[in-house]
């Protein structure tokens, strides 16, 4: 059950109250990996808990490391990306459903209201475009953790380059040509603008076949974080195949 996660007392009680017993698989497979810091790809199938699978580790976290800078305002220590405003407001209504909004509280980038102000943010929820158009990279210095909602859908199309331009601000890594100013005796050319957060993917299919129309986000994701590790459901590989057929 829930006990043999580890959890902190407070989101212990949370998941409680919501009157669940036992996790389901993918909250049981993806809790110990995501708690530990990695890059982690959930794939599992829409009803199967995906939401808390993500949140209830990044909640954990923000309670167990706790208030250490009181003065970090709205600034967040999570991010979750989502395709639509709708899928953001049911983000946050499941998060809310843990009842925490004191230690973890949570808001969402609304598209006409822009960033909120003056409210203590700890996870912030987003679609890619409304947090370029109102986040400038000081309200994200915080991030720890980034998780990229219905990932087949955001890798893919329309959304990837905004996802790039997220990513490439919150998880910096070492370009070929600073390796060569190095090798040539500069030694702050290795440094990185800030330590690289943790990325979470979650999607209901992960796409590995090659095609015109259908781009294969577990390459992208490959390519891009080689140590990522997949965590899927059995029921996956039948979604991916019926996606296949259509």
């Amino acid at each position: 059950g829930f006990e043999g996660f580890g959890m902190e007392d407070t989101v212990l009680d949370a998941v409680k109250k919501l009157g669940f017993a036992e996790p389901t698989a993918i909250q049981q497979q993806s809790y110990v990996e995501i708690s530990s810091g990695k890059d982690v790809v959930l794939g599992a199938e829409t009803g199967s808990g995906k939401t808390l699978a993500y949140l209830l580790p990044v909640v954990n976290q923000i309670i167990k490391v706790g208030d250490r800078d009181t003065g970090r305002d709205n600034r967040p220590e999570a991010l979750v990306l989502t395709p639509t405003q709708e899928l953001s407001s049911q983000v946050l209504r499941v998060l809310e459903g843990l009842d925490l909004q004191e230690q973890v509280p949570g808001a969402i980038v609304a598209g006409s209201q822009g960033y909120p102000k003056g409210q203590l943010i700890r996870v912030l929820i987003a679609t890619p475009s409304g947090l370029l158009r109102h986040a400038d990279p000081y309200l994200l210095a915080h991030v720890k953790t980034v998780v990229v909602d219905e990932a087949d859908m955001l890798l893919d199309g329309g959304f990837v380059h905004d996802v790039e331009k997220i990513m490439t601000e919150l998880k910096p890594t070492v370009s070929k040509s600073a390796v060569r100013r190095a090798e040539r005796g500069d030694s702050s050319a290795l440094e990185l603008k800030r330590e690289p957060a943790q990325a979470v993917f979650a999607a209901a299919t992960l796409p590995d076949w090659k095609g015109d129309k259908v781009k294969s986000i577990v390459r992208w994701i490959k390519k891009r974080l080689p140590e990522a590790v997949f965590v899927k459901t059995d029921d996956l590989h039948t979604a991916s195949r019926r996606a296949q057929q259509e």
